[in-house]
């Protein structure tokens, strides 16, 4: 299976865009968030690539946090045999 990287630099598709992990000069590892174009020339051959990465530790965390607690809720809903709903007073809507 082809990852998007290669999809890239074979120039199967225009843009590059992965979440990664980096470890940082401080040890600690990073999740990172590199998009990426290419130059090529008339062959099709890449002569040039531009991009940037930015860390996306704190997002990641965060989602990880949601994912954990939405279980939680599963976990307790399922133990105690009750669910949820939500009504919208404005509308009426349930």
């Amino acid at each position: 299976m082809e990852t998007s990287l290669q999809r890239f630099v074979l120039g199967e598709t225009p843009v590059l865009e992965i979440e990664h992990r980096a470890r940082h000069r401080e040890g600690s590892v990073r999740w990172m968030l590199t998009r990426g174009v290419s130059w090529r020339d008339p062959a099709g051959k890449p002569v040039r690539l531009i991009g940037s990465s930015i860390d996306i530790t704190e997002l990641k965390q965060t989602e990880e946090m949601l994912r954990r607690n939405e279980w939680l809720l599963t976990e307790a809903q399922q133990i105690d045999h009750i669910g949820c709903w939500s009504w919208d007073i404005r509308s009426g809507r349930l």
